[in-house]
């Protein structure tokens, strides 16, 4: 099983400057883990930076990824201003990302909305389901769902819910 932890979070982040057209910062604690990690545009001639996204870590005592918070950059009062989170929930099985937006009214992140589960069965495969909340019938609806093999026995990677 693929875990999310403060070393991928890391690595993720070693690539500076890449030919995407983004560049990185990391901000790591005195122990080395990734806490957060600002994302900026470069412009066409490469010679300026505009803030573009952040993301705040926050991992459990095992090193494991537990928040992942999203800011966006705001051009017009320039300040980072919070967009949603993603909290990561582990068991025996696998984990589950949980999807929160921003609720500006309630100056919270309100309602989970949507959440992604990956559990290993006992037959190696990953099983990935990604789920929408229904307000109507108070439950979650299965959205989509689908199953990695590892034929091979090598290491599976897991994907990060986008919405």
């Amino acid at each position: 099983m693929e875990i999310i932890t403060a070393t991928t979070i890391f690595l993720a982040s070693l690539n500076v400057y890449g030919g995407c057209g983004f560049a990185y910062n990391a901000e790591t604690s005195e122990d080395g883990i990734v806490t957060a990690k600002a994302v900026y545009h470069k412009s066409v001639c490469g010679k300026y930076l505009s803030p573009t996204l952040k993301y705040n870590y926050v991992y459990d005592g095992e090193q494991r990824l537990a928040q992942k918070e999203v800011l966006k950059w705001n051009d017009i009062t320039e300040e980072w201003e919070k967009s949603h989170i993603l909290n990561y929930l582990y068991d025996e099985n696998g984990y589950a990302i949980e999807y929160a937006a921003w609720n500006s009214g309630k100056q919270e992140y309100a309602d989970v909305i949507a959440k992604q589960t990956y559990d290993e069965g006992t037959d190696g495969a990953l099983y990935i389901a990604l789920y929408r909340w229904d307000n109507s019938g108070n439950d979650w609806v299965k959205q989509n769902d689908m199953v990695a093999m590892n034929l091979s026995g090598e290491l599976l990677t897991s994907l990060e819910l986008e919405l």
